[in-house]
């Protein structure tokens, strides 16, 4: 999806593999591409939680999108 440039989501473990960098929430490879990253080993919660408020941002504005005329 990502190389497609549709809106993608990956998550993260603490330690990523090489092409996803140590930071940030972009990616080189996949401009459409955003990335979830623990912020420590095994902190899968965290990483869940931030997904819920971006999702929850998402459908706020696809519904706001949606309801114009």
């Amino acid at each position: 999806a990502g190389g497609m440039g549709l809106p993608t989501w990956l998550l993260l473990k603490h330690i990523p593999d090489w092409r996803w960098g140590m930071q940030g929430s972009t990616s080189f490879w996949y401009p459409s591409l955003r990335l979830f990253r623990q912020q420590t080993p095994g902190d899968w919660h965290g990483v869940l939680q931030a997904v819920n408020e971006a999702l929850n941002i998402f459908l706020i504005q696809h519904t706001c999108n949606q309801q114009r005329p």
